[in-house]
């Protein structure tokens, strides 16, 4: 026992994973205090010993699980001598838990640094690595450019893998914009690959990798310097009934959690509380249940991963790719696999991923996006956002660069391109139902169960077990999912039955729209032009002079200002976006044509197919029509309508900004020609 123990508290950021000079692996408990050793062969054997002294304080003690340390009458002498020493010794307990079931591989794989040898990343020049992140990091979609690497390291999946690996980037965020964390959560029957796309699109980033977690162990781990918590099942970590379902506090929204526990008080000696705060953080993670806590599930963003028999096809010819890439890195035909230069090349790229201010000019338009009638989707308008503004972050030399600083406004395009890749998140989203649930849509039309008031008992479940290839009792648990949507309602008989409380025709609705953003796409663009330039407009006269007048209702804005000045920071030359953008990957290093997958389609428009606007200067003459509070200088040809807009100098540029894709044409012509 040390003298005066149970006053002193130890820091938990003191209890880490170590090896020692003579290999043992194990726990340092302390700054050079005391170190539980930890061998494993066949059994779990943990002896504590004094750092400073070099003494053996227990003997070796032999234990089934981890877990056996809080009760098991083998680590009694260890829990002894924590409590002699530290007062909030259960909390150092649960840490050095954590921390052993963190680093447990270490100990079962005989060669514990051996997967890391075995890549053959160590082979792949870095020269190349470098040249090739350069070329990316020029593109105008670095996503795009990205996707064959993604591809090396993870056949199909493509919607999944870009979403999820732009959704990831928001952990570069974490310490500038707390609103870029995500929380993501991968759904799929077993054996569907979570575990494999959630490793694959996370290369890169700083990760606290994580099996699974105790009840409270959350409260005690240690995510200091981490971007990414990965977690590689979720479990019942979401329900009430595992503790405190505090995962979900980890989320954007919640701004993660405050932790309240008892120490003893180094003066009085008496009971007493102290806090310290969880931060938020990117969590991504995965389970095989179809039914989730509601409160877990509206924080996260859901992606099912491809169960189709095509990609088991990917998955295999990928494999025997692979396979002989590897065969020919042993004969000395090649250095490296392709998958081990894409996976440096990713790494690569995220270590050099710096975030950015981006700025969305139309918010109100991305609301035709989402259903007012559904209440989660208050919390859901934020994910597009986020989603939004991530996307261009790895498209920014397609944006707006404002002149005033390192401020970036979105486009259209690519808008519609980031809506594009999450439509069937947001088609969950919007129905509550995921997409492995919302395939008994078309199966109980076919059955003639689509109807409202269609009941559904044991022999119905039956017939939809054999229509889509799945048990009876896996199709009750995506009719639970219904039911809980508040599509079905149940009778309390056994066994049970379910009535549809809306046609299936109507449900087909909320995902419909949703799925077909092509159809939507030109409507938008529209309305999001429209409401760019009436936002950037105002925006800039009110920043432009003190003595603005805004009326009540945001219109009409008045004002004198010297029609020369340009306050605003625009460019007087046309934008970037205006260019031809070619979104073509170009890399030298693809994989084989028989796996890859067709990239992702986006609107961007080629310069010579696009809206063309004509304009001219003219001597200045009567107020502005926009604004009518600077002379008219320029006359813009409308091309979708052929009118003729007169417009000051910053309303002239106000609408170049709004519609930077299309080509701008100057025709200083005759009055007649032009008109």
């Amino acid at each position: 026992m040390v003298e005066g123990a149970m006053d002193k508290t130890l820091s938990l950021n003191e209890i880490r994973f170590s090896v020692l000079k003579n290999g043992e692996k194990g726990v340092a408990i302390g700054e050079e205090e005391l170190f539980l050793q930890v061998r494993h062969e066949g059994s779990w054997q943990v002896r504590l010993q004094d750092l400073f002294t070099g003494d053996v304080l227990t003997a070796w003690t032999t234990i089934k699980s981890f877990e056996d340390l809080r009760n098991s009458s083998q680590a009694k002498a260890i829990r002894e001598e924590l409590k002699h020493r530290w007062s909030n010794s259960s909390q150092v307990l649960e840490r050095v838990i954590l921390t052993l079931q963190e680093h447990e591989d270490y100990w079962v794989e005989e060669n514990w640094e051996g997967p890391l040898q075995n890549t053959g990343t160590s082979n792949v020049s870095n020269e190349e690595v470098e040249k090739e992140v350069d070329r990316i990091m020029a593109a105008n979609n670095q996503l795009v450019e990205l996707k064959p690497h993604l591809d090396n390291v993870l056949p199909g999946e493509d919607g999944n893998k870009q979403a999820i690996f732009t959704l990831l980037c928001g952990s570069k965020f974490k310490d500038i914009d707390l609103r870029m964390v995500q929380m993501i959560l991968l759904k799929g029957t077993e054996g569907a690959g979570k575990s494999t796309l959630m490793t694959a699109v996370s290369e890169g980033f700083k990760v606290k990798d994580v099996g699974r977690f105790t009840p409270h162990a959350l409260d005690y781990t240690n995510l200091k310097g981490y971007e990414i918590l990965r977690l590689k099942e979720i479990g019942a970590m979401d329900q009430e009934t595992y503790g405190t379902a505090t995962i979900k506090f980890l989320s954007a929204d919640d701004k993660g959690y405050t932790v309240e526990v008892t120490v003893r008080d180094k003066d009085t000696g008496e009971p007493t509380t102290k806090q310290y705060h969880i931060p938020p953080i990117t969590v991504i993670s995965s389970t095989t249940r179809v039914e989730l806590d509601p409160q877990f599930q509206r924080r996260c963003w859901i992606f099912n991963v491809d169960e189709s028999p095509e990609q088991t096809k990917r998955v295999l010819k990928w494999k025997a790719w692979l396979e002989r890439q590897r065969g020919e890195v042993v004969l000395g035909l090649r250095a490296y696999t392709d998958y081990d230069f894409s996976k440096a090349v990713i790494r690569a790229f995220v270590e050099r991923l710096e975030p950015c201010k981006i700025v969305i000019p139309f918010p109100e338009t991305l609301i035709e996006v989402l259903n007012a009638d559904i209440l989660r989707v208050r919390g859901d308008y934020d994910k597009i956002l986020t989603f939004i503004k991530l996307y261009a972050l790895l498209n920014k030399k397609r944006l707006h660069k404002w002149d005033r600083g390192e401020v970036y406004f979105v486009t259209p395009e690519v808008v519609l391109e980031a809506l594009k890749l999450i439509r069937k998140p947001l088609a969950t989203m919007m129905s509550s139902l995921e997409e492995r649930t919302r395939s008994l849509l078309e199966c109980l039309k076919e059955l003639g169960l689509g109807e409202e008031g269609s009941v559904i008992g044991k022999a119905e479940r039956e017939k939809i077990a054999v229509k889509i290839g799945r048990s009876e009792k896996t199709v009750r648990r995506y009719l639970g999912e219904w039911e809980a949507a508040g599509y079905m309602s149940s009778d309390e008989a056994r066994p049970k039955s379910l009535t549809l409380l809306y046609d299936v025709d109507k449900i087909e609705q909320k995902v419909a729209g949703l799925l077909e953003i092509d159809k939507m796409a030109e409507d938008l663009i529209v309305k999001m032009r429209k409401e760019a330039q009436k936002w950037l407009n105002l925006s800039l006269d009110n920043k432009v002079s003190e003595d603005t007048h805004i009326p009540s209702n945001g219109c009409n804005v008045e004002k004198k200002l010297p029609e020369s000045e340009n306050t605003h920071g625009l460019p007087e030359k046309s934008l970037s976006n205006n260019e031809k953008v070619d979104l073509k990957p170009t890399l030298t290093k693809k994989a084989s044509e028989g796996w890859t997958n067709a990239e992702c389609p986006d609107y961007q428009r080629d310069s010579d197919s696009g809206p063309v606007w004509l304009w001219r200067r003219v001597p200045p003459g009567e107020k502005c029509e926009l604004c009518g509070g600077r002379a008219v200088e320029y006359e813009v040809k409308d091309p979708s309508s052929g009118t003729i807009l007169r417009r000051c100098e910053q309303c002239f540029k106000t609408l170049r900004v709004t519609f930077m894709d299309a080509l701008w044409k100057s025709m200083e012509v005759e009055n007649d020609v032009f008109h």
